[in-house]
């Protein structure tokens, strides 16, 4: 008989149907609400994640991600090892240099099992990319082309507030936070 899952329950014993309730310490003690305790909270392990915001006129560059995984088969901003790769990055991918790059403030989310720590790279091509095509799972998206894709809330955040701003024009304003928060909550 499994008496923790029937009667020896913590928010609702039924100590008068229970076997072992003359001996049973939690009820001579009249603390039978106290057990068993709750399994201390773990601290979540924090990883980082630079994505690179690229925009070129109306546009934003964005990937599919691998089927399995966070935020699988969604498309989400390309991520970097740090944001000095960005440069790098768009000329090996578009064959161009950026015009304008800049990094924004951290913006966390939390998973069930980690928490991640998104840095924004936001990267402005003026010049059209030598590049510049959809390729595999990759697209150039605007919110006025009428393409319905999945996207993660945070990369919904942030899309949002790249249409908004011009990089390199405006610091970067806590509205970006308190949009992520309205998203995920």
């Amino acid at each position: 008989m499994d008496l923790g899952a029937t009667v020896c329950t913590r928010t609702n014993p039924a100590c008068d149907r229970c076997p072992l309730a003359a001996d049973c310490q939690a009820r001579a003690l009249n603390r039978q609400t106290d057990f068993p305790g709750r399994k201390p909270k773990r601290d979540k392990p924090r990883r980082t994640a630079h994505m690179i915001l690229v925009r070129h006129d109306d546009s934003v560059y964005l990937e599919r991600r691998p089927p399995s995984g966070i935020w699988g088969g969604l498309y989400s901003f390309p991520e970097l090892g740090s944001a000095e790769e960005a440069g790098d990055w768009c000329r090996q991918k578009f064959a161009a240099k950026p015009d304008a790059n800049e990094t924004w403030r951290v913006l966390s989310h939390s998973f069930t099992h980690f928490d991640l720590d998104i840095v924004p790279v936001a990267v402005r091509m003026r010049a059209a990319p030598r590049r510049l095509e959809d390729d595999g799972d990759g697209l150039w998206y605007s919110p006025g082309d009428g393409r319905q894709i999945g996207l993660a809330a945070p990369v919904r955040a942030l899309l949002e507030l790249v249409f908004e701003r011009q990089v390199g024009e405006e610091p970067v304003l806590d509205a970006l936070h308190r949009r992520h928060d309205r998203l995920a909550g």
